[in-house]
Parts: C-alpha cells; sequence; structure tokens
C-alpha cells in the first residue's frame, strides 16, 4: 500500500512536533549535556537554531503541492495536452488564450510563497510560545537568546526550502 505524499509529510509532521515539545519540555536530567563544547556559540542556542529549522520545510511539504511533472516557470508557455482531438476540434482555444497555456503550478507560485511566509510566522509563535512555557515550569528558564536562535533556525529553514524549490521549478523548465 503506498502512502500520499502529502499524508507522509504531514505524519513526519507531528512526530517531528511531538519530539520538539519532549525536548523543550522535558526536564534538565533528561537531556543530554553538552561540557565540552569547542565553539564559541553556546551549545544550548545551537540545539535550538537546529530543533527549529526542519518546521518550514515539513510544515511546506505537508501543505504546499510540489508536482513532479509539473513545468514551471515565467515565460513557459507550453501545454500539456490530454488528447490529440481537443487540439483538432478546437485548436484556437489553446492559441487564443495565452493565460490557459500557462501551468497552474505558476499561478500557485505566489501562493506557495505567502504560505511559506505564514508557516514561518507560525514557527516564530510556536518558539515564542515554548519559552514563555518553559518560564512557567519550575524546572527551566525563559532566555531571549533561546527565541533569537529558534528564530534563526526557522529563517534558515524558511530559505533553505525556497531555494530548493524555486531550484526544483528552474529544472523542470529545461
Amino acid at each position: 500500500m503506498k502512502v500520499p505524499r502529502k499524508l507522509f509529510w504531514r505524519i513526519l509532521l507531528v512526530v517531528y512536533l511531538a519530539a520538539v515539545a519532549y525536548v523543550c519540555f522535558a526536564g534538565q536530567g533528561s537531556l543530554p549535556k553538552f561540557t565540552d563544547w569547542p565553539f564559541s556559540i553556546p551549545a544550548d542556542k545551537c540545539v535550538h537554531f537546529v530543533l527549529f529549522l526542519p518546521w518550514p520545510i515539513l510544515a511546506c511539504l505537508s501543505f504546499i503541492e510540489i508536482s513532479p511533472r509539473a513545468t514551471l516557470g515565467r515565460n513557459d508557455r507550453s501545454v500539456v495536452i490530454s488528447s490529440p482531438s481537443s487540439v483538432i476540434s478546437s485548436p484556437s482555444s489553446v492559441i487564443s488564450s495565452p493565460s490557459s497555456v500557462i501551468s497552474s503550478e505558476v499561478e500557485k507560485s505566489p501562493r506557495s510563497i505567502v504560505i511559506l511566509l505564514i508557516i514561518t510566522l507560525i514557527g516564530m509563535a510556536l518558539a515564542g510560545t515554548t519559552e514563555w512555557i518553559q518560564g512557567l515550569l519550575p524546572y527551566r528558564s525563559k532566555d531571549v537568546w533561546d527565541f533569537i536562535a529558534d528564530c534563526l533556525g526557522l529563517l534558515a529553514g524558511a530559505l533553505l526550502f525556497a531555494v530548493v524549490y524555486l531550484f526544483l521549478r528552474r529544472s523542470r523548465t529545461r
């Protein structure tokens, strides 16, 4: 049985969110300690960065359709013809309406950017909420630098997704 692509990414997103909740709200004794950290950036800030980096990628893959056969591009005028008889019966409809010629995926591109921005903002709200809740727990503390590391991870994940998404779009037009 083949699992639909979006369902797979949505299940993975839920598992990821459960892992984030565990790491954010677990007691300090249940998490590994980094005592010999050779870098000048504190280890917990790197953990926060890496912890929130996958959010935009997994959420976008869960909600944005990335069709493997879609043709994309600003100047793309290719048409996928389902049957030759449709062109023979009304060739003028294909030629006279250039908007019907452009792939529907091109029209979805601005929508995908808006979805990516919304997902990133939701991630920032999630990061702020986790820090706020950590401040309420007696065994955790809230730290604005943790929130900044979370947001930097979210922005890096969003940028990574956008670059890969645009690369895939351009490679399909060739």
